[in-house]
């Protein structure tokens, strides 16, 4: 378990973060989520003991780190690069740090030989990296941490440098591999899908400071803040001339996903009139952008006949589900 007791980090008289509360469980994939330079890259740090906190205590497994260096925390750092020797072999490249602490040579053959196979690459043990796929070198990355007896591994946005396909496989293959070993991850992303698919829970963070924390689907139904509603997952902020035609409360801020946002035809009696923008197709779903009263909305829809005949300048009723609609008080 690692907790964070009112933890801030300060770089000169800048404040990078906020003084922060968090738990992650034992076991756990938790996630570090926000913008870039909110602070989520600084908090990933000061737990691996790089940065030093301004205030607040870091626990590991109920051991006060606040004051020990990087090296004595018991934490691995999985790069964005793997940073794998590359005329090594994956048993060489897992054994190194072994060797640098002078353990002997049986110590280090049941080690490497136990890690290769809890992480399935024991068959690759004599390849060099470049003879492996990117999942098998992020295999190898987390084994040379794993060997040192490493149960929390830190992940500082480890796949924003690969393409859309790639990024997704090796995302699968992180978790997976987490799951399988049952190590505790701590993973920074500015990514919402990466964090949404991946996490057991996340934390949300904006400008140094710790916004809402929970499950995914805790975050993107019952969100706690109105940057955490268009943060996490795609958000229209009701207009006020729309929010008078649904009589909602002028004094709040009002939010929905486009998907709670639905068409219905020129005639229904029920819709708010519309005129479509634009028209994106997605493949399986298609977004709509509207006109609405003047104002901007999207809506998001499975892609069938009837959206395929949608053209900008059409006119159109627009629905929107009332009990899903989100809304926030304004600051005082």
């Amino acid at each position: 378990m690692i907790e964070l007791d009112e933890v801030s980090v300060r770089y000169g008289s800048h404040e990078a973060v906020t003084p922060t509360n968090l738990r992650i469980e034992t076991g756990e994939f938790f996630t570090l989520l926000g913008p870039s330079g909110c602070g989520k890259t600084t908090i990933l740090r000061a737990i691996a003991g790089f940065v030093p906190v301004a205030s607040g205590r870091i626990t590991i497994e109920g051991r006060d780190v606040t004051g020990i260096p990087a090296e004595r925390r018991g934490v691995g750092m999985v790069f964005q690069n793997y940073a794998l020797f590359p005329h090594m072999t994956v048993a060489e490249n897992v054994a190194f740090g072994l060797k640098v602490a002078r353990k002997s040579g049986k110590e280090i053959s049941r080690a490497v030989d136990a890690v290769l196979e809890a992480t399935g690459i024991e068959r690759h043990a004599r390849k060099k990296p470049a003879e492996l796929s990117g999942g098998q070198q992020q295999r190898v990355a987390v084994a040379r941490s794993l060997v040192m007896g490493t149960r929390v591994l830190l992940f500082d946005e480890p796949l924003s440098n690969l393409d859309a396909k790639v990024r997704e496989d090796m995302r699968h293959e992180i978790k997976r591999l987490q799951r399988d070993v049952g190590f505790t991850a701590v993973f920074v992303t500015h990514d919402q899908e990466e964090a949404l698919s991946m996490s057991d829970r996340l934390l949300v963070i904006n400008e140094g400071r710790a916004e809402q924390s929970g499950t995914a689907r805790e975050l993107y139904h019952s969100p706690a803040t109105p940057f955490v509603c268009q943060f996490v997952g795609a958000a229209n902020e009701i207009g006020s001339k729309v929010a008078r035609a649904l009589d909602l409360d002028a004094a709040r801020r009002h939010f929905v996903r486009p998907e709670h946002v639905t068409l219905a035809q020129a005639g229904d009696p029920d819709g708010v009139d519309a005129t479509v923008a634009d028209v994106d197709y997605l493949g399986p779903m298609t977004r709509v952008f509207l006109d609405v009263l003047g104002e901007p909305l999207q809506c998001q829809v499975p892609s069938d006949p009837s959206v395929d005949r949608l053209n900008a300048g059409m006119s159109v009723k627009v629905n929107l589900s009332r009990e899903r609609i989100l809304s926030f008080d304004r600051p005082s």
